[in-house]
């Protein structure tokens, strides 16, 4: 049979639960009201519960909880906490609640990072330390550049970008850092733009030499970490030595084509070097660059 129009319009408006009169061409939809505001006095209750959660989470955020916010982080600086005295319990008396975790975090960067805060297995602590951590990233390419975005994002406090090299129309589709309008900048300078444009809480240093046998071990020594995104075998030797006579962590990539690998060296006391798992370079003609492989 063939359905009108009306009919059609009844169909599909009795499953969303309306009544439909259709007098002639037109329709004439209502809806139940005592439905409808009993739908918002739900809403409104689930809205209020959520306002609560999240004024709580706050509290604890900022030791709001427990302890009285100084009247300086109103304007940023870091929320300074005073201790709670100390409480003698009772025989057989509940023990007293915990007071929140004391934080430097200042009241916009807990607003930044609540993500991270919220998460068990990082949190208060962990934020604090990548905020007054410091970051050596040498080389801004195709491995360099989301690596220096996403911790830029994160919340490092202090990064170092080594680069010697400008910015190429070839880098464009891959090294996301850089932008078109920035072709013949060097790339440690623009990756700091991009950088700060993410977060501009953050220091961002840019290394416009390279990495060299005389600077090597000065500069990974001014950092807590080093990230070797570099692109050929002599850089690599020269940032893992430098991280073993200095004592740093070192973590290092590597991608040709669609193949690529990570791995952390130097990690505590025994941990090996880039020298341990490749005691001797290879040779030139076994080394592939993006500008032959792709």
């Amino acid at each position: 049979p063939i359905l009108s129009s009306s009919s059609v319009l009844g169909m599909m408006a009795a499953r969303n639960g309306f009544v439909v009169t259709c007098p002639g061409n037109a329709a004439t939809l209502s809806m139940d009201n005592a439905d409808l505001r009993a739908r918002n006095a739900e809403l409104e209750r689930e809205v209020s519960a959520l306002k609560e959660q999240v004024l709580a989470l706050q509290a604890e955020l900022t030791g709001r909880a427990a302890v009285g916010v100084d009247a300086a982080a109103m304007d940023g600086s870091p929320i300074q906490q005073q201790p709670a005295p100390q409480q003698h319990p009772q025989p057989g008396a509940p023990p007293p609640p915990r007071a929140p975790p004391r934080h430097s975090l200042s009241r916009p960067q807990c607003e930044r990072y609540s993500r991270h805060l919220l998460l068990p297995s990082f949190g208060v602590a962990a934020q604090q330390r990548v905020c007054g951590g410091s970051v050596l990233l040498v080389g801004c390419g195709g491995l360099g550049a989301p690596a220096a975005m996403y911790l830029a994002a994160a919340g490092v406090g202090r990064l170092g970008l080594v680069d010697k090299d400008t910015v190429e129309v070839t880098n464009l589709h891959r090294q996301i850092i850089h932008t078109t309008g920035r072709v013949g900048m060097h790339k440690a300078l623009s990756a700091r733009l991009t950088c700060i444009a993410i977060n501009p809480t953050i220091q961002v240093e840019p290394h416009l030499s390279g990495l060299t046998p005389s600077t090597a071990v000065q500069l990974v020594g001014r950092y807590d970490l080093v990230l070797d995104c570099s692109d050929n075998p002599a850089t690599r030797y020269l940032v893992s030595d430098a991280c073993v006579v200095v004592g740093r962590p070192l973590v290092s990539a590597a991608a040709v084509g669609t193949d690529g690998q990570l791995t952390v060296y130097h990690y505590g006391e025994d941990g090996p070097c880039y020298r341990c798992l490749f005691p001797e370079s290879p040779a030139p003609e076994n080394c592939s660059r993006c500008g032959e492989a792709g």
